[in-house]
Formats: C-alpha cells, structure tokens, sequence
C-alpha cells in the first residue's frame, strides 16, 4: 500500500468540503462557503461583458451606472448585443436634429446635451427597476412612459422581452442582466 503524500493529508478536508478534526488544527474549522453576498454587482457583470458597447454607454448616464453599482436596488439590465447595437440605422448617441436647437422654453439646447440626452433616454429604456420578472406581465422601464413585456418562448424554456430574444442571463447581487438578440425601442 502506498503512503499518503503530504499533499494529499493537507489538502483532502478542502477537496472534500468536510471540516478540520479539532485535534488537528484547534478548534473545528467551518468549510468555505460562498456567500449570497459574493454575487457580483449588475455593474461588476456588466464590466466582464467584454468590449459590451452598451456598458460604454452606461457609463455615461451617472445616475444608472451608481444604480447598477448599487447592491440594495433591485435591477434588470436589458443589455442587447453589439452586433444588435451596430445594426441600428442611427446609434443612440448621435443626435437626431442638428447642432443647436431652441427649446420651447427660448434655452438652447447644444448638440452635445443632445445627445447626452438621446444616450439617457435609450438607455433608461432597458432598466427595469424591479427584482423578479414573471412571464404575461409588463414592467415600467427607468424611462418615464416605457415598459417591456416579459414572455416565455413558446417551449417554455426561453425568454423574450419585448418580442426581442433572450440569448443568456445572468445572475447579480443587485438583479439579473438579460443579454438581448437586439435593442428595445
């Protein structure tokens, strides 16, 4: 028979997830155990989404950004693809008339709040400040006067919001980030 090695001796209580005798190391040592709190931030997921062009244009919008970076507000991020970003005839950041415009208010308005406004206004379109989503029903949207309707595929097995494809989802600490086969209007 063979001898244990000292490797084996040291590290087989971790392998198994049992605990340390007492004699062994003083009291009984607890296995490790990862906390729900480990979960990262939507912010945090939305990092590891490499070169994710809507992040890009999150981090634009102070407000939903903290959000998102915040644990104790519940979320859904509605993040489409950047081929579904890429595909769009305009992007969210280009303004839609002009260099400066006249409010109704005689403010004029430059180009650059313009678009900054265009950037909030889309992406506000695909947070839902909410927890758990079920299918059938619809939820507001952080923009005012915008909702998305949650459905389950005809299977049962997949999702759509707002007609659009659900392509993954993934779990965060502060709500769930939905990764979109395309861009909710």
């Amino acid at each position: 028979m063979r001898a244990p090695t000292l490797f084996t001796i040291l590290a087989a209580p971790f392998l198994m997830g049992s605990t340390l005798p007492a004699s062994a190391s003083g009291p009984a040592q607890q296995p490790l155990a990862r906390p729900a709190s480990a979960l990262p931030a939507l912010s945090d997921l939305l990092t590891l989404q490499r070169g994710s062009i809507f992040y890009d244009y999150v981090r634009e919008v102070s407000p939903v950004s903290e959000r998102l970076a915040d644990t104790s507000k519940p979320s859904n991020v509605f993040a489409p693809t950047n081929r579904a970003i890429i595909a769009l005839p305009r992007k969210p950041h280009e303004d839609y008339g002009g260099r400066e415009r006249v409010e109704g208010d005689g403010r004029v308005r430059t180009w650059e709040e313009a678009e900054a406004e265009n950037v909030r206004e889309w992406v506000e379109r695909h947070i839902v400040p909410e927890h758990d989503l079920e299918s059938g029903k619809e939820y507001p949207t952080l923009r005012d006067g915008r909702s998305v309707l949650m459905e389950r595929d005809a299977d049962g097995e997949g999702w759509k919001v707002g007609g659009i494809k659900v392509l993954d989802i993934r779990e965060a600490s502060n709500g769930k980030l939905w990764i979109l086969d395309g861009v909710l209007p």
